[in-house]
């Protein structure tokens, strides 16, 4: 299978016969690489992407309908679908490594004293014993830039759930502008240039930071309990593990998550 729209289908079309058959199997997991893969290389609402989409839907669609398949037969299925981010367009990419250097916080390109790791629309900074004492300077320059948005050091990590107890002193994410781009897709943002990413570019699509847009994921659960509607409960990633453990009788304390509501 490809790493692509038609893998998906593929995919999709394999775990629906599994479920067909579940045998003895608790949970059956699903994950697809589309929109996501194919939306860093495209503008956002473009007609390519609004059919990698449609493609991706069609997969959920197969899904439901094997689900429903299974809830005939009497079997009490919690669906759970749901994405990890969504996405905002690039503004612009900025060298980050490559101005830390030039602002006298970074030795050179491969230093190990301050390393930077970009996750697109923001990024980990992380300090060497020799360097820590430069975390509050770097911290105050960061702010101090146009391109950059909110920052976190020490223990504002916290924060953000990251720890503060190691060589990771600092995280910010990038600069936002609330603006639709070409197709009318809103949300803009610069990026923090990563050597690993190559394909970062204007008007792309990409991720990673603090974003009203690129935070936006999606999660929808039925069976098992829940009360149809929109809930207003806040959820997170790590809550959604506990929630399945609860429905199949599997102890889930001790977990970070905590099982959702029904209501």
């Amino acid at each position: 299978m490809t790493y692509d729209a038609a893998g998906d289908a593929e995919t999709t079309r394999r775990f629906c016969t599994a479920l067909d058959e579940p045998g003895e199997a608790l949970l059956h997991l699903l994950w697809i690489c589309e929109p996501d893969h194919s939306q860093h290389t495209l503008e956002l609402g473009s007609p390519e992407h609004r059919e990698i989409i449609a493609g991706a839907e069609q997969c959920a669609v197969e899904v439901s309908d094997a689900v429903g398949r299974l809830r005939a037969r009497r079997d009490d299925v919690l669906f759970v679908i749901a994405s990890d981010h969504g996405h905002e367009t690039i503004d612009e990419v900025i060298p980050v490594n490559a101005l830390l250097i030039e602002a006298g916080f970074k030795e050179g390109t491969d230093s190990r004293d301050v390393v930077l790791a970009s996750s697109g629309m923001g990024a980990l900074i992380y300090l060497s014993d020799q360097a820590a004492d430069r975390r509050t300077a770097i911290a105050e320059w960061i702010r101090g830039q146009a391109w950059s948005g909110e920052v976190f050091e020490g223990e504002e990590l916290e924060q953000i759930g990251q720890r503060s107890d190691t060589a990771l002193a600092i995280a910010f994410s990038m600069a936002k502008r609330d603006v639709a781009n070409r197709y009318g897709v809103r949300g803009l943002s610069h990026v923090a240039g990563d050597i690993f990413m190559k394909s970062d570019a204007a008007g792309l699509g990409q991720h990673g930071g603090l974003g009203a847009y690129e935070t936006n994921a999606l999660l929808g659960i039925s069976g098992g309990g829940f009360t149809p509607g929109r809930s207003g409960h806040p959820s997170r990633t790590i809550d959604i593990a506990p929630t399945v453990l609860r429905h199949v009788g599997v102890d889930y304390n001790g977990m970070d998550g905590e099982p959702l509501p029904r209501d």
